[in-house]
């Protein structure tokens, strides 16, 4: 067996289902994204947005790719959007994160009213009022200014910078929007050395495309779906011969039909199946520590699922968990109501539980749409559901299969216990 050390810095490397890939190595599934997006971003002028529903892996690709393009004279730099957000607060954001160029050429220690000629980038004079190098970098008052100080952060690197915006979706403002657009387009005309990476759901790139139509020959936007059965397993079968820890592949399926093709959930269940092997000191998950990593994994996920999915069942007893496992049961993301009827009954004759009434079902179907019961699902078409939160779907499943109802289809002819 390996040492606790071992053990955890193997697992933490393999598994990270709490920090985006940062390694091609293990960012499985996504090879063909990734070489699509390193090669749009070799291509002088353009930037990048990977959009998908949230879960699938959109920062990992991301930080692997601005770490394959970043030059070795320096780092990417990470920064995430939320409700409060500005552009000037991100620019601000990014400079903090590139002080030491900034510094050294905007401020000297123990001086006051530094100004800068900075007549290589356009011969804008920045003020920079402070009294020592901690202070924070000054107020962005322009899309030009907020490009004059990208390029002090991109000048000591020989190619430049590469920045991350991480969740651009939560950018509240339309006027955001227009700004970075206007910035994209600049640093494009210009040629500057500075790359950026946007990553959000897809209304996120529309509203930046939309602001400025023109920057659309400047992005490339790269899908990113859910993770297909192969690369699910390729996850865990990696994790599982670093750690010298056996799966049997009853289990490993099990393990890539309840994440749904979220990467997060697969990593987090095979770290609790794993970890709960090595502290029980097996070499083999058996079904044992199946189920103790199953109930480790539901205490682990993250809060704001767990609190929507309790709060659209607090308003009736649990027997209408099973209305939701009947849409999180089928592969598609959207389920026509024929569909959950079907799923609904099976599950029902699988834990041997007496039907509800079609008209109720359908009747909580409705409910689950409206905020009094979370939102939980929305109707994208008539007569179909989907969950509003895809990533739900995984925690539906967990949950179904913590109580002895396995759902998922797809792999069913697969799963062998």
């Amino acid at each position: 067996m390996l040492s606790s050390e071992h053990f955890y810095d193997i697992r933490n490397r393999y598994l990270t289902s709490a920090t985006p890939i940062q390694s091609p190595e293990h960012l499985k599934g996504r090879d063909r994204s990734l070489k699509s997006l390193v090669d749009a971003l070799h291509t002088p002028g353009r930037h990048a947005f990977i959009y998908g529903y949230r879960g699938v892996g959109k920062s990992s690709l991301a930080h692997t790719t601005a770490l394959q393009i970043q030059s070795s004279s320096g780092s990417p730099i990470f920064v995430s959007c939320d409700p409060n957000s500005t552009f000037e607060s991100l620019i601000r954001d990014i400079a903090r994160r590139s002080r030491k160029p900034i510094d050294e050429r905007l401020h000297k220690p123990g001086k006051l009213n530094v100004g800068v000629n900075v007549a290589s980038i356009g011969g804008a004079n920045i003020g920079y009022e402070s009294k020592s190098p901690a202070s924070d970098p000054p107020e962005v008052k322009s899309v030009n200014e907020a490009l004059d100080y990208l390029l002090l952060a991109a000048s000591p690197h020989k190619k430049g910078i590469v920045i991350v915006v991480d969740e651009f979706d939560r950018l509240q403002y339309d006027s955001c929007h227009s700004k970075f657009a206007t910035l994209v387009k600049q640093i494009s005309d210009q040629a500057a050395p500075i790359k950026f990476i946007f990553c959000g759901i897809s209304g996120s790139v529309e509203a930046l495309f939309r602001e400025h139509e023109s920057v659309f020959r400047s992005i490339h936007s790269e899908l990113v779906e859910r993770l297909a059965l192969n690369a699910r397993l390729e996850i865990i079968d990696d994790a599982s011969g670093a750690l010298q820890i056996g799966i049997p592949d009853g289990f490993k399926y099990r393990i890539a039909q309840i994440s749904d093709g979220f990467p997060s959930f697969v990593h987090l269940l095979a770290d609790k199946m794993f970890s709960a092997a090595f502290e029980a000191n097996k070499d083999r998950v058996d079904s044992l520590i199946y189920k103790t990593g199953l109930q480790v994994a539901l205490r682990s996920v993250e809060f704001s699922l767990k609190k929507r999915y309790e709060d659209a069942l607090h308003k009736n007893t649990k027997k209408y968990e099973h209305v939701i496992w009947s849409v999180a049961s089928d592969h598609n993301l959207d389920s026509n109501v024929e569909t959950i009827w079907k799923n609904y009954i099976s599950i029902m004759e699988t834990i041997g539980e007496n039907s509800l009434a079609r008209q109720n079902v359908n009747t909580k179907l409705n409910q689950l749409t409206t905020e009094s019961y979370g939102r939980l699902l929305v109707k994208p078409r008539r007569s179909n559901y989907s969950f509003d939160e895809k990533m739900m779907r995984g925690y539906a499943r967990l949950r179904a299969e913590d109580s002895g109802c396995s759902l998922g289809k797809e792999n069913a002819d697969l799963v062998r216990m």
